[in-house]
């Protein structure tokens, strides 16, 4: 006999790939100059052929070595509005690479999307790229109980998959201890 339960929500992390989001930024004449190269299409046929001239020009190529682009897609199409005036569209870069995320792959993903719209000679800019699939790096600045700034205890956490740990050594200086370490851990999920 066969049990199934139902959950509400899973974690899946694919191998080889790596994701982020970001958003196009429309110039106000955008669709009234595409409706003009085009004719009769509508604002969803538009920002397909901007999505389709994208991936022409990203997919297969190389970003860094060992990261390629794989496609970029419209992030949740379904709750884009194009009746009402569009100035933003969300979207979805994929990346193949056998190595794991981090602050320098996600500052070579805004250098190559800040260049995008003069590369395909169209007036759009890509603004906040983020990770999509995991937790990207920061710092968690932990105030001395004293009050003494230069107390405060800075944990700089590495960009990690959704559904990982981030473990990080003890930023304490110069603290030894006879058994064992102190770790600061940190959830993504």
């Amino acid at each position: 006999r066969r049990e199934s339960d139902v959950s509400m929500e899973v974690i899946l992390n694919i191998n080889g790939v790596i994701q982020y989001e970001a958003v196009i930024d429309l110039p106000q004449d955008f669709f009234e100059t595409e409706r003009r190269k085009r004719q009769n299409q509508d604002k969803s046929q538009q920002i397909s052929n901007l999505i389709s001239q994208i991936n022409d020009y990203l997919s297969g190529g190389i970003l860094t070595s060992n990261v390629s682009f794989f496609f970029v897609n419209i992030l949740n199409p379904e709750i884009i509005n194009f009746s009402c005036p569009l100035q933003k569209v969300p979207i979805l870069i994929t990346l193949i690479t056998n190595k794991g995320g981090s602050e320098e792959l996600l500052e070579d993903v805004e250098e190559k999307m800040e260049t995008l719209g003069i590369q395909l000679n169209i007036n759009i800019t890509i603004i906040e790229v983020d990770r999509f699939d995991g937790c990207r790096s920061n710092v968690t600045d932990i105030p001395s109980h004293s009050g003494n700034t230069n107390l405060t205890i800075s944990i700089r956490w590495p960009e990690v998959n959704i559904g990982e740990l981030a473990e990080v050594g003890c930023p304490c200086g110069n603290v030894t201890l006879q058994e064992g370490s102190l770790t600061a851990t940190r959830y993504c999920g």
